[in-house]
């Protein structure tokens, strides 16, 4: 059964009882992760949708689906003269996707996108995959973490 999370919201005030397992489905943060990279896009992507899928209370999406935050991800592998790779560097963008509580009540403007945080790192050619996972966490402090932390807690208040 699928149900928005406005509805939950009165459920909960109103003090109704959620259907069984209603409240840790609605409560999973929902991001969506997209890749820009020369040529690595597909595994820079599989590493950053396992790392999110890690975290246990995240719902990895596509882009065309609801989301909260979007995982914007830049990826170049840098190379010496002979072509031979030197290093990647990882960059990434958190971006919070307001709801339609927000935009419904006239308090931001349809399509609105909050710049939430920035990450980089930079590692030598075998450590992509660290690169990713520590990208990952780093996004994971700040806004996401807090909003998985509120999450968490509203579901333990609805139990």
């Amino acid at each position: 059964m699928k149900i928005s999370n406005t509805v939950v919201a009165v459920l909960i005030a109103a003090g109704l009882a959620l259907p069984h397992g209603l409240a840790q489905a609605d409560t999973r943060l929902r991001v969506a992760v997209s890749v820009a990279s020369e040529s690595l896009e597909r595994e820079v992507l599989g590493y950053a949708r396992n790392e999110l899928r890690r975290l246990g209370d995240v719902e990895v999406v596509d882009i065309e689906e609801d989301h909260f935050f979007h995982l914007k991800i830049s990826h170049l592998r840098s190379t010496n003269r002979l072509g031979v790779a030197t290093g990647h560097t990882i960059s990434a963008v958190l971006v919070w996707v307001p709801g339609q509580e927000m935009l419904g009540n006239g308090t931001l403007p349809t399509g609105s996108r909050i710049f939430a945080g920035h990450y980089v790192h930079v590692g030598g050619p075998n450590d992509l995959r660290r690169l990713t996972d520590a990208l990952i966490r780093n996004a994971d402090t700040g806004p996401m973490e807090d909003e998985r932390r509120r999450r968490r807690t509203s579901r333990g208040a609805a139990d």
